[in-house]
């Protein structure tokens, strides 16, 4: 057996009624997307804000508030100056008095209106359960009606000796013992605003002093120093940068866009594909016989018990039609089968005539006697195409056609000729090899073979005398 060859088999055009192409379909997924990409470009474009709004500042501010103080010594043969400053370790056996020092400052950018308070309290402890608040500085205002900066100060001397004779007092009332390094914690409390323009801010700042009461040697701790700063800004509002060209350019587009699925409708409507062979044969015999065709749904008509009359040509249907007194009967092709069917039915008998493509895969046989053994094995009538240079012969399995060609102009006389008789449509008339007739241009000729089917039963769409 030859090497298999494949060969594709392409469907036509699906006619109108009266025989002439059908104009293109188009895929109505890619249409509704062509017609709401417009639409979602013009939402974006209308959704896209035309301002944005800014905090721009205004003018800023900072303050801050510090502890300082001095301490001063006996005299003594340890340091030469009588007075130290901050950040060291004192001897308590030295010290003759201790001087603190707050300060607070507050600056802006802009002239400002600059109001606010202080109060310096002294917290007392003695372990957990001894400990007291004495208010030291009383609330102190401080304004400016139109600056840009306020500066307070304050100083106070920092008595130990009255804060030790304070704690031995609360101990003995109490009858507690008191605990371990006792202290004096002083702190600033500030809270100060400035208002400028339509701008404002109130800040607090509570920076502390810790003073401890005993030990030989001692050092001043606490949060001495805080400071904060900030800036007072304002709403603004500005047109968005770049929103109106890509409005116009969004809108350009929606209206490019809308206008392509009309267009895309008339090109592809105005535009027919063109046909197989088979298309325009189907094409041809509707035309000419448009009067007395009528078109069917698709699926074979269902006639229980009936018999199948295959003829071999149009022509020999239309004559049947004609003295049936009946329609003829137009089925095109389905989505199951590649072929158009021309029948009239007459009782529980249908007269058929039908164009169809041959299989879609065509094996090459080496001799004429192999190609009558797969027909023998398959079933099958052999099938003669005669052309200019060659002479084909082929039967048919579903979608594969074996086939055997021979060269030459003459008509060969193979040996699978057999004469027999066949009735003219199923009751005369001579069967065996069929030649290809031409009124099934494209047809899978199968005639009956009086070995191989019952006259009247074959299925095959035509059939001619042999050659």
């Amino acid at each position: 057996m030859g090497k298999p060859v494949s060969q594709r088999v392409s469907k036509g055009l699906e006619t109108a009624p009266d025989g002439r192409p059908r104009p293109v379909g188009y895929n109505p997924g890619a249409l509704a997307l062509l017609v709401l990409a417009p639409a979602y470009l013009a939402y974006q474009a209308f959704q896209t804000p035309t301002t944005v709004v800014y905090r721009v500042p205004v003018w800023g501010w900072v303050h801050w508030g510090e502890w300082d103080y001095s301490v001063f010594l006996k005299p003594n043969t340890l340091y030469d100056a009588r007075e130290l400053g901050p950040g060291l370790t004192y001897y308590e056996t030295l010290v003759e008095g201790i001087e603190a020092r707050f300060s607070y400052n507050m600056t802006t950018d802009a002239p400002a209106r600059i109001e606010g308070w202080y109060e310096i309290t002294a917290d007392l402890a003695a372990g957990e359960l001894l400990r007291e608040r004495v208010l030291v500085v009383p609330r102190t205002t401080f304004e400016v009606t139109e600056g840009s900066s306020v500066s307070v100060e304050q100083v106070l001397p920092i008595d130990r000796e009255a804060y030790r004779a304070r704690l031995e007092q609360m101990a003995e009332e109490t009858g507690l013992q008191a605990g371990e390094d006792p202290t004096v914690t002083y702190t600033a409390h500030v809270e100060a605003e400035a208002v400028a323009g339509t701008g404002s801010t109130r800040q607090v700042l509570e920076p502390n002093l810790v003073v401890p009461l005993t030990g030989a040697t001692f050092t001043i701790e606490g949060d001495r120093s805080l400071k904060a700063n900030g800036v007072i800004r304002r709403t603004e509002t500005r047109p968005a940068s770049g929103v109106q060209p890509r409005r116009r350019y969004f809108l350009a587009a929606t209206g490019i866009l809308a206008i392509i699925p009309p267009i895309f409708a008339l090109v592809t409507a105005a535009r027919p594909r063109r046909d197989g062979p088979l298309e325009r044969e189907a094409g041809r015999i509707r035309r000419r016989y448009r009067k007395r065709i009528a078109e069917a749904g698709p699926g074979e008509p269902e006639l229980p018990g009936g018999e199948v009359v295959s003829v071999a040509s149009m022509r020999d249907l239309a004559r049947i039609s004609e003295e049936l007194l009946k329609p003829i009967i137009y089925r095109g092709p389905s989505d199951q089968e590649d072929q158009h069917v021309f029948y009239t039915v007459d009782g529980a008998t249908r007269y058929q005539y039908t164009l169809a493509a041959p299989g879609g895969e065509v094996v090459s046989v080496d001799s004429i006697e192999e190609l009558d053994r797969i027909s023998q094995r398959l079933h099958k009538p052999i099938i003669y195409s005669g052309g200019p240079d060659q002479h084909v012969f082929y039967t048919v399995d579903g979608a594969t056609r074996y086939q055997h060609v021979l060269p030459g102009r003459n008509p060969p006389n193979p040996p699978l000729v057999k004469k027999s008789p066949l009735p003219p449509f199923g009751k005369g008339g001579q069967g065996g090899l069929s030649s290809a007739g031409p009124d099934c241009i494209g047809a899978p000729w199968r005639p009956y073979r009086p070995d191989h089917a019952s006259p009247g039963t074959s299925a095959a769409p035509c059939w001619s005398s042999a050659r």
